[in-house]
């Protein structure tokens, strides 16, 4: 499990650090995946995963604006995981399809956003020095 410690769930539910120790257990780890894929396979929500904290953070320290703050969601851990695992297969699925666009280089193996942000830069110069010319 490549999730990190850290990352912080919904306060009621476990945390992340629980999931990444049960999934050293054989055990646990199909005990584990199999509650986690009922709710796929079967069509519910479980109540857990409908719950959901809005929490604001500061983008910048002692910067207290509300349009200045950053809103994040809290939800189950199991939830992300599964949100995870099924934005992983969409992606896959479309990437064998052709369905996605060439210049789409986010959750993508072998690609780096940071290589959109130099293609838009480089275009960007360009074009400024075009207009000098």
């Amino acid at each position: 499990m490549k999730q990190k410690e850290k990352t912080a769930g919904e306060p009621t539910c476990l945390s992340f650090s629980h999931y990444k120790a049960a999934s050293l257990d054989p055990m646990l780890n199909s005990v584990d995946t199999l509650l986690r894929m009922v709710p796929l396979l079967v069509g519910f929500s479980p109540e857990a995963w409908q719950v959901i904290t809005d929490v604001e953070i500061l983008k910048k320290a002692g910067e207290y604006r509300v349009a200045k703050m950053r809103l994040i969601q809290l939800m189950s851990p199991e939830f992300q995981i599964n949100n995870k695992m099924i934005g992983k297969n969409i992606l896959k699925h479309a990437e064998a399809a052709n369905a996605v666009a060439a210049d789409q280089h986010g959750s993508r193996k072998h690609h780096k956003s940071i290589n959109t942000c130099l293609n838009k830069k480089l275009v960007c110069d360009v074009l400024r020095q075009k207009k000098r010319a």
